[in-house]
């Protein structure tokens, strides 16, 4: 089984869903992340260089797949903090997911604001809502950025999607048990 996880930030998967990661891929499954930014405002700091940010969050990023065994990591390079559900982002992960063609999708959950005193962050709630209209109807259906076509990706049906952080759970995995 192929899993894609796609995210807002470096680090996001990891505090998420990394158990159910080493699980997956201890398991036999593949698992490729996708990170829509390279988290430079990460790094809360006026003296720290854009640039500099993003080496250090996409190599730590980068560490952690390896040590989880995720087969794969890109990054779409969309600017930190200020991330849109647009139809650019839409596209671009339905560009990966007709390319990958994963069986699973698993993205944060573009309803959750509020989780006790904590306010989810936008590029979280911005990387759901546009995940989950790349997963239907975008990737499925052909004639939906039909320049994919030219590329020569080809419309793939998900099979499921599996939402972390959510507003209302309805499934916990506990990972020491199921490793």
């Amino acid at each position: 089984m192929r899993y894609l996880v796609v995210t807002a930030h470096p680090d996001d998967a990891d505090y998420a869903i990394g158990g159910s990661v080493a699980v997956w891929v201890a398991n036999g499954h593949e698992v490729i992340y996708l990170i829509c930014t390279k988290g430079e405002a990460g790094l809360n700091s006026p003296e720290v260089n854009v640039e500099f940010a993003q080496t250090i969050r996409t190599d730590e990023q980068n560490t952690a797949s390896a040590i989880l065994g995720v087969s794969q990591v890109e990054f779409l390079d969309y600017p930190d903090g200020i991330l849109q559900a647009s139809l650019e982002l839409r596209r671009d992960i339905t560009r990966v997911i007709r390319s990958t063609r994963p069986d699973v999708v698993v993205t944060s959950d573009p309803l959750a604001v509020f989780y006790g005193n904590y306010i989810n962050h936008p590029d979280h709630r911005a990387v759901g809502e546009a995940t989950l209209a790349a997963v239907f109807p975008s990737a499925c259906t052909a004639n939906i950025f039909p320049e994919l076509l030219k590329e020569g990706l080809l419309p793939h049906c998900v099979k499921e999607v599996y939402i972390f952080w959510p507003s209302d759970p309805n499934l916990y995995i506990d990972t020491l048990i199921a490793s």
